[in-house]
Parts: structure tokens; sequence; C-alpha cells
């Protein structure tokens, strides 16, 4: 069995969501539970040795001990968008796109000058052109002489990263990606293609800007519960700034998501109608009574969710690379 885990570290709470994947490559979810946190502050570790206890005393609650790798989540103000675009010229007559062309610019694209303590850790198309030919979002099968690529592509400081790494290593598991949580958020509700996610934890308060589902602009913030006023008047100056017109929802998850009249002062700060985001998955519990089919109805496990499907989708996409990348060099080696 294919196990995949989603682990949100936050500044006071820790969120563990366990998939498993079948044969037909369904996702199932079979395990989910939370515990406290410390060692963080400000979604940045501040000591590595807590908080790989506060993951070992998480771990020790798990039914399922079978995987050792997660997918966690990274926070903070050291989260950064990049806008960068690449291009590839094909043949004077005409050539058809195929994915290995769409990779090739990709990487392009993500070959950006950054200071030495900073990497990119993600990366979305927002729109292809081909022959001029503005905001295709597929453009395989298609033919041209040039096509280019927009690229979002998201940053942090090397050092947080490693720290957060050290931490769960420590704890006896592998990462296998660090995602941010804007994005993470977006990837559970996927049932909102064109919202502004705010993910609000007891520090830090993501936002992400989606339309026709994909990730257009994400952000990190800091903040105390006094500022949380002042923190709403920078968030509405910035979604104004930006001008996506299909942006009119917003979707809350997190922590602090359920607290008495949280929906209530975002929508008043922002002036856009609220929903609060809960991603309802099947899951696969084993009990002492049998078997029990129950769903996930709290906001807390929205960000563990969304990195377990991120991760199973970002496994699809490898396999997929693979057989391009031995494909094109087939065919590179006959001609």
């Amino acid at each position: 069995m294919n196990y995949i885990a989603g682990l949100d570290i936050g500044s006071t709470k820790l969120a563990l969501v366990i998939g498993k994947i079948d044969r037909k490559g369904t996702l199932e979810i079979v395990e989910f539970c939370k515990g406290n946190s410390e060692g963080v502050r400000n979604g940045v570790v501040v000591d590595v040795n807590r908080l790989t206890n506060s993951i070992l005393a998480l771990k020790e609650s798990l039914r399922i001990k079978r995987f050792f790798s997660v997918l966690i989540s990274i926070n903070g103000r050291e989260i950064r968008s990049h806008f960068t675009h690449s291009a590839l010229n094909l043949s004077l007559r005409g050539e058809e796109i195929k994915e290995w062309h769409l990779e090739a610019l990709k990487r392009k694209g993500r070959n950006i000058s950054l200071p030495l303590d900073r990497k990119i850790i993600c990366s979305f198309p927002l729109e292809y052109v081909v022959d001029g030919e503005e905001e295709i979002i597929n453009p395989v099968r298609m033919t041209g002489t040039h096509i280019q690529i927009r690229l979002h592509l998201i940053s942090s400081r090397i050092g947080m990263l490693e720290n957060l790494i050290k931490s769960v290593n420590y704890a006896g598991w592998e990462v296998e990606e660090c995602v941010p949580i804007s994005v993470c958020a977006q990837s559970a509700l996927d049932q909102y293609p064109s919202a502004l996610f705010l993910d609000i934890g007891a520090q830090t308060i993501n936002m992400g800007i989606s339309t026709q589902g994909v990730l257009r602009f994400s952000f990190c913030e800091v903040y105390k519960k006094e500022e949380f006023s002042s923190l709403m008047q920078r968030i509405k100056e910035k979604v104004e700034e930006l001008k996506y017109g299909e942006v009119n929802k917003i979707v809350l998850s997190g922590g602090r998501a359920l607290e008495e009249g949280m929906p209530e002062r975002v929508e008043e700060a922002l002036k856009m109608p609220v929903e609060i985001g809960i991603s309802s998955v099947r899951l696969q519990k084993q009990i002492a009574e049998g078997e029990e089919k129950e769903v996930i109805e709290n906001p807390v496990y929205t960000v563990s969710l969304g990195l377990v499907k991120y991760g199973v989708k970002k496994r699809k996409e490898r396999r997929k690379g693979r057989i391009w990348t031995r494909l094109r060099r087939w065919i590179e080696g006959y001609f």
C-alpha cells in the first residue's frame, strides 16, 4: 500500500493527515490527528529539539506507522512570490507542442537570480502564449513556431527550510516536499477555483489569490491579536492593488477560522462574502467496534489535507516527467 502523509507545522499546533493510494490511483484518507507544537514562533523554528519532541509525541499517538516520509507546510514572512517568463523557438514551419517542451520552459523560467540564502520551492504556470496568442491554458498538441510561459514562483529562505527539515528528520521521517500554506489551502479547497484564501493561524496569516484554479499570488504576514484590524487593511490594499476582478469570495481556513465572530470581522474588513473552507473527505478508520466512516469537517486539517492532495499530484507529475524524459532520450538517440 502506498501511503502519503501531510504534516502542518504551526506556531501552536501540529496537524497530520495520512492517505493511502490504491492500485487504481484512488486516494483515501485513513487517519488524522493533531497535537501541540513547541519550538516555533511566527512560523519559524526557534528550537529544533522542542519541535522534534512535539513531532515525536504526535508520532507516538498514530495507529498507522508504515510510512517514512511526509510533506510539510512552510510558513512565515520569508515566503515570497516572484513572476517570470521564458520562451522557446520551435521550427520555422511550425511544430506540435509536446509535454517536454513545457518542462523545458518551466526549467528555464525557474532559473532566476536570487540571493544565495534563498531557493525556489514551487512554481505555477500562469499562462502560455503560442505565436502571440495569449491566455492559453494547455498548449500540448497545438502547433506553433514560438511558445512562451508566464510563471508564478514561490521562494523561501534556505535556513528556515533546513531547520524545519532537521526537526522532522530527527523525529524519524524524511521530508518529501516543503509546501507554502497558501498552496496547501488552495489544493485542499479546489472546489473554489477563484477565491481569496486566508489561512488564519495563531501568529500568522497566509493569503493566496486563485483564479480559474491557478494560484496567482502568495503572501504571508506575522501579526499579534491587537494588530488584526490593521493587517486586514493591508490585505485589502494588496488585493485592490493586484486587481483580480474574478475574485469575489473569501475562503477561511486555519485554527482561528472557527473563532467566534471571525468570519464577520473578515467580511466587514474586506467587503467580500466569507465562507469557512471545510474539505469533506472520506475517512477509513479502524476502531475497536469495527470499521467506521467519518468526515473531516475541521478547518484545522485543511493544510494537512492540502499537503496530501498536492503530494499525490506531484507524484503523478514526476512519473509522467520520467516517461517523457526516457521517450525524448530514445528519440534523440535513434535519430
